[in-house]
């Protein structure tokens, strides 16, 4: 079992706070992320977008 100190947490509480509200999550965003990183070195943006 994995073990999450405070150390860990304390930057991300207001984040975890807002999902219990919004019930919104950052999975799309994450995924924009990996698109950029794999679109990098590309000469457009239509690239990034065909990705996405």
């Amino acid at each position: 079992m994995t073990h999450i100190g405070a150390c860990t947490v304390k930057p991300h509480w207001d984040g975890i706070l807002r999902w219990f509200d919004s019930k919104i999550a950052n999975g799309g965003v994450n995924c924009v992320q990996v698109a950029k990183a794999k679109a990098q070195g590309y000469r457009s943006t239509r690239n990034l977008k065909a990705i996405v």
